[in-house]
């Protein structure tokens, strides 16, 4: 697990790189520095971060606390993400 969170900070640096020395961006790294996108983009992210943490709490209180089988947590929770899909449209 460590190793996957260590390679994802080096592609991370790696990237960050690459948008510096490239004539043409896909990132120009101008747009985080600005106070208004750079807010915007955290208060995207930042839920779905909460909201995946929601989900991977869920699946080890299925499986832990229920003393479930490793594939019924995801089937235990597709119900609730229908029903949050199916409220949004």
């Amino acid at each position: 697990m460590l190793t996957l969170l260590l390679f994802g900070g080096l592609m991370l640096v790696v990237f960050i790189i690459a948008q510096r020395t490239v004539a043409q961006p896909l990132l120009p790294l101008r747009v985080l520095l600005d106070r208004t996108r750079g807010g915007a983009f955290l208060a995207i992210g930042l839920p779905q971060l909460a909201l995946f943490g929601f989900f991977l709490v869920l699946t080890y209180w299925f499986q832990q606390l229920l003393a479930t089988r490793r594939s019924a947590p995801g089937w235990r929770s597709c119900p609730w993400r229908w029903r949050s899909r199916s409220a949004r449209r």
